[in-house]
């Protein structure tokens, strides 16, 4: 079952919709990485002037697959070099979208945590609904993984200064009215979260032209994908360093 689908929404500005359903908590692992990046080669080439990221009412996305992370974060089972590999991997997609040269609106339909949370920092919107019983946040610490350079450093670009510690480095765990007060999320909104979402891109999608877009956004974020992209593999190494990197 594909657990990823990519939609096209037309109209007067078209927009494509890329939505995660894994029937659970949108775990990512190496196929739901493969799908995800799959499905923004066809984004970044088609017609569509935006891209809306969602998930399911369950969850935007809980964070990599437990399963194959279970040595990092010191549960028994799985391999090592492939709990460090789909860390590498999962920071490279996120350092994707958060320079991806269309606007990608994200809307938190579910929880955010972890790598969901990171999501929710590579966007260039970031919308939920008021009232939803939501949870964002960076749980890392909290579950014994030390934070990868890609998550700090989108942490610290996005977030309130003076939320950076607290979000990162102790893990906090916010409501959708907190996690838009500290900078996960920049819109609330009282109706259908995607709806809101689509209409977002559409907006944005057609009063931002290119490749003006594409070329600011890419000097803007240019320091930050330059760094890590450069440091990827040292880096995520780095962060389990009793867990040496075996040949896949």
């Amino acid at each position: 079952m594909p657990l990823v689908d990519y939609t096209i929404v037309g109209g007067d500005v078209s927009v494509g919709v890329l939505k995660l359903d894994d029937g659970k908590m949108n775990s990512f692992s190496f196929h739901t990485i493969r799908e995800v990046n799959a499905a923004l080669d066809v984004a970044e080439g088609d017609a569509t002037k935006a891209l809306v990221i969602a998930g399911t009412a369950k969850a935007l996305s809980a964070g990599f697959d437990l399963k194959i992370m279970a040595p990092v974060i010191g549960k028994p089972g799985g391999s090592k070099a492939e709990a460090i590999q789909l860390v590498e991997d999962g920071g490279a997609l996120m350092l994707r979208i958060f320079g991806f040269p269309k606007p990608v609106i994200v809307a938190a339909t579910g929880h955010a945590l972890a790598l969901g949370a990171i999501m929710l920092l590579a966007g260039d919107v970031r919308i939920a609904q008021r009232d939803a019983k939501l949870k964002v946040g960076l749980n890392e610490t909290a579950i014994g993984m030390t934070m990868p350079e890609f998550g700090w450093c989108l942490a610290q670009f996005r977030l309130s200064p003076t939320a950076a510690t607290r979000a990162v480095t102790q893990a906090t765990i916010y409501s959708a009215v907190d996690a838009a007060a500290v900078g996960y999320l920049d819109e609330l909104v009282e109706g259908d979260v995607l709806a809101a979402a689509v209409a977002e891109a559409q907006r944005l999608g057609s009063y931002v032209k290119q490749p003006a877009f594409s070329k600011t956004k890419a000097a803007e974020r240019c320091s930050v994908l330059d760094r890590v992209r450069g440091n990827l593999r040292a880096n995520v190494s780095a962060c389990f360093p009793d867990m040496a990197r075996a040949k896949l």
